[in-house]
């Protein structure tokens, strides 16, 4: 509410009255009932007029001195300060939850910043050492491949494998039979074994602790098919190819037939001993 002066609710009082004061006694006269009567009327609608101090109601558009931007007192506001105290700085980019303490608000269509530090859910370029959490072993899906998943994996994957270097094979392992006369490291199956060595040459019976070479140009293979005899102190038949015992057999009572099959390479020299009646019998297959 402006500020209001005394006489904008009060009419000057009547010279006639002041006379009458001035008096010694006063008199009432009916001209001074009116007046006095005309001047309440009036100033009870002047009264009506005006708001209580103690929670006023107003009407139209009240309007009061805008306080400075900022402050913080029981001070009315309008609407002036209300919309100074919105923000004019752009939003911080999102880090740590905080309360704050600015006591300026923020408009309707503020914009954050973009966080230049966090990568975007489509296609995103990581940078660092990225992590991530570790799938399941053999996990097939869209989920995200660690080193970890991938070296089990691999790891997985090898382990019935040989390696190439001097590999241990078990089982029955097969090979691709490589053409008759090949001479290479290709694989030799038992099929090019019995392809290649043929029967080119018929088979007969060596002499005991007489030493024989490989003349014949590629392996050929000693077979060996003998029976013990009961020998005071046992019995036994020995092969030697190329200075080292490859064949051994020995025991202390009669058996029935025995056979072995041994390979010998071009060139190699061999020789067989034994302590019976034994005979060795040399074939370019074994049967």
């Amino acid at each position: 509410m402006a500020s209001t002066t005394f006489t904008d609710f009060v009419t000057p009082v009547p010279a006639a009255w002041l006379n009458d004061v001035n008096a010694a006694t006063y008199t009432q006269t009916p001209a001074n009932t009116t007046a006095i009567a005309t001047e309440t009327t009036r100033a009870l609608a002047a009264e009506a007029l005006l708001a209580p101090k103690a929670s006023p109601t107003f009407t139209g558009v009240p309007a009061a001195p805008t306080a400075v931007a900022g402050t913080n007192t029981t001070q009315l506001a309008t609407t002036a300060y209300v919309v100074g105290q919105a923000a004019t700085t752009t939003p911080v980019m999102d880090g740590i939850a905080a309360v704050g303490v600015s006591t300026t608000f923020a408009r309707a269509d503020h914009v954050h910043a973009s966080d230049t530090t966090k990568a975007p859910i489509a296609s995103p370029t990581f940078t660092g050492v990225p992590v991530a959490p570790t799938a399941a072993s053999g996990t097939n899906t869209t989920q995200v491949a660690t080193t970890a998943f991938v070296t089990g994996g691999i790891a997985t994957a090898v382990a019935p494998l040989a390696p190439q270097a001097s590999p241990t094979f078990t089982g029955v392992p097969t090979a691709p039979t490589a053409a008759a006369g090949t001479n290479t490291t290709q694989l030799a199956t038992t099929a090019f074994a019995l392809t290649s060595v043929g029967s080119a040459w018929s088979a007969y019976t060596q002499s005991q602790g007489v030493t024989y070479t490989n003349t014949w140009g590629k392996t050929i293979f000693i077979y060996i098919r003998w029976h013990s005899t009961i020998e005071s102190g046992g019995y036994y038949a020995q092969v030697v190819v190329n200075g080292v015992e490859v064949y051994l057999q020995s025991g202390s009572t009669w058996s029935a037939y025995h056979s072995a099959c041994i390979p010998v390479p071009p060139g190699g020299a061999w020789y067989w001993t034994q302590n019976g009646g034994q005979t060795l019998q040399v074939n370019n297959i074994c049967v």
